[in-house]
């Protein structure tokens, strides 16, 4: 008897899954008590699928003058078949790609002139504490990054700048006294054809 009780339990859970993710009235009622979200939503196919990359390139500097090129943060670590299963730094990378697009979002939003708006958001100061915990030369005492967006599935079109950073200070770093360089010149954005 315990049996078919739990199959007839089982069966109605898995019925009421299915029956989930096609949206319905009466399921949205049958949801809002579902305290213990044992009805699960899988949505394999967004809305509006991502058809662009952001790209997070950073320079180290000392007052302007350019020390390093510029390098890129991969935002996705390559796939392998053991990161299905153990990933540790997965969790780092999704936070850090989730702030870049943010910000590409964000300066997307705002317009061209009006993207000084940025760096007061959590996602610039999250991702210039991170650039600004990476490796960079001993005289290095300033970061500045950029965010770039590409056509994932046109290599041949150049990426589109985004949203410049400010000049920032890297943390317990002290600058040389000649502060008198000129800054890094800016790679020019290309535009699509």
């Amino acid at each position: 008897m315990l049996t078919v009780a739990v199959i007839v339990v089982l069966a109605g859970w898995f019925a009421v899954s299915v029956v989930g993710q096609v949206d319905s009235r009466a399921l949205d009622w049958l949801k809002a008590r579902d305290h213990f979200s044992l009805i699960p939503r899988w949505t394999f196919f967004a809305p509006k699928p991502g058809t662009t990359d952001y790209h997070l390139v950073y320079q180290s500097s000392t007052d302007g003058r350019a020390l390093t090129e510029w390098r890129e943060e991969q935002l996705a670590d390559t796939r392998t078949v053991l990161g299905a299963v153990w990933n540790p730094s997965k969790r780092n990378k999704k936070a850090l790609c989730d702030a870049v697009r943010a910000m590409g979002r964000m300066a997307r939003e705002v317009g061209e002139e009006n993207t000084w708006q940025v760096q007061y958001s959590i996602s610039y100061i999250a991702v210039l504490s991170y650039l600004s915990g990476l490796p960079h030369p001993p005289s290095a005492t300033q970061i500045r990054f950029m965010v770039l967006e590409s056509d994932g599935f046109f290599p041949e079109w150049e990426p589109r700048l985004l949203f410049l950073s400010a000049v920032h200070a890297l943390p317990d770093r002290q600058p040389p006294d000649d502060a008198t360089a000129a800054p890094a010149p800016v790679p020019a954005a290309r535009t699509r054809p």
